[in-house]
């Protein structure tokens, strides 16, 4: 993260412009319109310096290169000065910094999510339920504010719907070819033993696969006699039927 310049006091007096001076002595910063002085605070007062400086420029008395090169702070402080000034004054810049409220995730709400996790709910269940975020769920479960359980994992585990992404990796992984997940399966039929059909076909649910194409397909296969994948075992979306 970028740090922030921190204005540079010279010794003795410097000149902002014509107008404008500045003198640092005993620790206090002291600046002077021709032999006049006009406003005081201390060296290591940042918000002090900030509202003087930011009233030079919008009163028209100095520009913010001249700012810049006299104190050698980043121009974006003083742009950011100004702005602040414009917009709320010098009251700007003693506010209090605005802090955040109390968390989404208080006491009753974490002993709510904690009895639904208990009970095998699912983050998304959970947070359907709570009207929260999914990943403010999430973040509680890795944090270690709420605790899964047996119930809970074994739940998700069932919940979870693989997409053409996630199908991929598994495939390009498999230990005997691209797609040849069943390793079991497909040894025992190398021998001769399980099914006389050789491995047998898996399906498990899909969130990004399109169904137009694959119901079609599957009810031409039935119709033509090709496929012996029964119905009960494959459910086309949108209603389709063979």
């Amino acid at each position: 993260m970028p740090q922030m310049l921190l204005p540079f006091f010279s010794c003795g007096v410097t000149h902002i412009n014509q107008e404008l001076a500045f003198k640092k002595e005993d620790g206090c910063v002291t600046y002077f319109n021709a032999s006049m002085p006009v406003f005081q605070h201390a060296e290591n007062d940042i918000q002090s310096f900030k509202m003087i400086v930011s009233q030079f420029y919008v009163m028209g008395v100095a520009k913010q290169s001249e700012i810049v090169r006299a104190f050698g702070v980043n121009k974006l402080l003083v742009k950011r000065a100004v702005k602040l000034s414009r917009e709320q004054g010098p009251k700007g810049f003693f506010e209090p910094p605005k802090r955040r409220g109390p968390g989404v995730l208080i006491e009753a709400v974490v002993k709510q999510a904690q009895d639904l996790l208990d009970r095998g709910k699912t983050p998304a269940e959970i947070s359907q339920a709570l009207k929260l975020k999914v990943d403010t769920v999430r973040k509680a479960l890795r944090s270690g504010r709420l605790r899964r359980t047996d119930k809970s994992l074994e739940s998700e585990e069932s919940a979870i719907i693989f997409g053409k992404s996630d199908r991929m990796m598994e495939d390009s992984q498999a230990g005997m070819g691209v797609g040849a997940t069943d390793v079991m399966g497909r040894m025992l039929a190398s021998v001769g033993v399980g099914s006389d059909k050789g491995v047998s076909l898996c399906f498990s649910p899909a969130k990004d696969v399109s169904g137009g194409a694959c119901c079609w397909l599957c009810r031409r296969f039935w119709r033509l006699g090709c496929c012996g994948i029964r119905r009960s075992i494959f459910h086309c979306r949108g209603g389709i039927t063979a």
